[in-house]
């Protein structure tokens, strides 16, 4: 019966949104992708071995999940281990990371569709990364026998509020989990002021840093000639931009070329679909462009000031060529992506104020003087300019920015621990043999 009213809300927003959805499918492919398997539609995994399904919603979580994954499979080499995702540029991730083993999306949370879905998989257990809770998938993975891990946990402040605001709805969700293994103190604080029981909660850190290229970055190297980086370049790169950040970065390029003269800027738009509209915005401020993927504006000589980062899969080699990071979504209100992967490779990064997904690493690099917070983009050219003059200040930030990453590796040790003890608690395999 609960399902069934749930399926009706879940209608009644739907038919509200339809025409916007519609619209959507029809003119953006990403809409598109993936829509018969969200209805449940998803290959059948083969064979008869026990499973585990990993769930990570778009490119951060999926990212982070790598390790686990690895670990979990070396741990259990008899399991297979499929993962699904929400979003498109997270099933393209999936895709390249996890390139030998089922990989499809995430199915809607109607009723029907998670039924499916888990028919076709029959997963023996369940790991969500980060919070990824839905009634319907929930309910049915407790009447399948299926239990469910949340590993590397967060609940963010404004999730936080949503949740306690609806808690009478969502009380029966949270308890179906078994075990949430979060990344933090203050996010077990949370979960135990909206009532989730002591003996469920764990602080294991955030897999992420496990996940993050801590190697040195190596100087100018065969790739840095593709992009025309000379030796005496000095490098601002801007990764995961946003829509309204790249007008300010541009402007901030402009604005410090006669101050830094041999300055570049490499710009990574977060989605694809708009690197053609970064390339204009460029072009329209008279900058020549050079494409990652080769293709170069007309205009502009051997060495054209901004290189675009028109692939995906390489910022972070990127980062490694850098002299300063900018985090992008942080310029304009998304609330921030990685700051520890320029961490790792030994850069500092600059972050803009809306750092509300990642502020718990950005106060961790606060703290060790090895990350800036900037208000706006007037601050954002004071303090690049006051950076780029001060070369071995830049570097020294950098590696305490590495040491940050270093010191808080080994969440996945302690997420796989838990995973194992739920292993353990399986007295016979539950996979589902039925059929549709």
């Amino acid at each position: 019966m609960k399902e069934f009213l749930v399926d009706c809300a879940y209608l009644f927003f739907f038919a509200l949104w339809s025409p916007w959805l519609l619209y959507k499918m029809l003119t953006k492919g990403k809409y598109r992708a993936g829509f018969v398997q969200r209805l449940g539609f998803v290959p059948r995994r083969p064979g008869e071995r026990q499973c585990l399904w990993v769930h990570g919603v778009s490119v951060g979580e999926v990212a982070s999940a790598r390790t686990l994954v690895e670990a979990f499979a070396r741990r259990f080499p008899d399991w297979d281990v499929v993962v699904s995702t929400t979003t498109d540029t997270g099933q393209q991730t999936a895709r390249r990371l996890y390139s030998d083993r089922l990989v499809f999306y995430y199915p809607l949370d109607f009723s029907f569709a998670v039924r499916r879905t888990f028919s076709r998989i029959r997963p023996d257990l369940v790991c969500l990364m980060e919070l990824e809770m839905w009634p319907n998938f929930l309910r049915v993975a407790e009447r399948e026998g299926v239990p469910v891990l949340l590993a590397n946990g967060v609940l963010s402040r404004w999730s936080y509020r949503l949740h306690k605001r609806f808690w009478r709805l969502l009380r029966g969700t949270y308890g179906r989990i078994r075990t949430f293994a979060v990344q933090t103190e203050r996010y077990a604080d949370r979960l135990r002021d909206l009532g989730v029981p002591e003996e469920k909660i764990t602080v294991t850190g955030n897999v992420k840093y496990d996940t993050i290229d801590t190697s040195p970055a190596e100087p100018r190297t065969p790739l840095a000639e593709e992009l025309t980086l000379r030796q005496d370049d000095l490098v601002l790169v801007a990764g995961s931009t946003h829509a309204g950040e790249e007008t300010i970065l541009l402007d901030t390029y402009v604005g410090l070329r006669d101050r830094v003269p041999r300055l570049r800027l490499m710009l990574a738009p977060r989605h694809p679909e708009r690197f053609d509209e970064v390339a204009g915005l460029a072009a329209g401020r008279g900058l020549a462009v050079l494409r990652r993927s080769g293709k170069r504006s007309p205009a502009g000589g051997s060495d054209p000031p901004v290189i675009l980062i028109d692939t995906l899969g390489e910022l972070v080699s990127m980062y490694g060529f850098a002299d300063v990071v900018f985090v992008g979504g942080t310029l304009v209100p998304v609330g921030g992506h990685n700051v520890m992967e320029p961490a790792g490779r030994g850069k500092m990064p600059v972050v803009g104020p809306y750092t509300d997904k990642t502020v718990e690493d950005v106060e961790l690099l606060r703290a060790r003087d090895a990350a800036v917070q900037v208000a706006d983009g007037e601050q954002l050219v004071e303090v690049l300019g006051d950076l780029l003059a001060e070369p071995a200040g830049l570097e020294q930030a950098g590696q305490r920015a590495r040491q940050v990453v270093i010191e808080n590796q080994g969440a996945t040790a302690r997420d796989l621990e838990l995973l194992a003890a739920v292993v353990a608690d399986l007295e016979v395999p539950t996979s589902r043999r039925r059929k549709e």
